[in-house]
């Protein structure tokens, strides 16, 4: 603490344009460095990810998690059964990573981005209860993500370059 007032000091008055004057700090006691393991890339690259939704994370009627993983080497959609761990698939890309972003808040379909191809375009999507997939962000060059739902619930929001690719709008959408 005395050394770190001393270095202070000297900052001060070097910032004054006062001092010319050397001041020498005393040293102080060696902490020990925790050994830190270090792992090589592939190792990183060979490990699975797991991320939940960023909002909704659990189903309307608390029986599921949503999140993304990358299973399969790419991100997909899961439902996880948070009793036994069991993991259902909700997609199955090997080509266009998903990320989870919420359940609908009164039932079972669920809000996610997907890229394409891995470009980092990312739209945003609904997945229906009967699987069908729908892009609500489409277009060329169109970058897009979910921005939260209302206080009611009974819309959600999501930011798109759609109308100029060089600003973000904010839509609003009707569940």
């Amino acid at each position: 603490m005395k050394s770190r007032l001393i270095v202070a000091s000297v900052l001060v008055l070097a910032a004054c344009g006062q001092g010319t004057e050397e001041v020498t700090v005393p040293p102080t006691q060696a902490k020990a460095v925790p050994q830190i393991t270090k792992y090589d890339a592939k190792t990183f690259f060979e490990s699975t990810s797991y991320n939940l939704a960023r909002s909704y994370a659990w189903s309307h009627d608390d029986s599921a998690l949503l999140l993304s993983s990358d299973l399969n080497g790419t991100f997909n959609l899961y439902s996880m059964d948070p009793a036994s761990g069991e993991m259902i698939p909700l997609t199955d890309s090997t080509t266009s990573a998903h990320r989870a972003e919420s359940w609908f808040p009164n039932d079972d379909r669920v809000i996610f981005l997907q890229d394409s191809g891995g470009d980092e375009l990312f739209h945003v999507y609904v997945r229906e209860v009967s699987g069908e997939v729908k892009d609500l962000t489409p277009g060329e060059g169109v970058r897009a993500s979910f921005f939260g739902w209302s206080q009611d619930n009974k819309h959600f929001y999501a930011l798109t370059n759609e109308r100029d690719p060089q600003a973000m709008d904010l839509y609003r959408y009707a569940t």
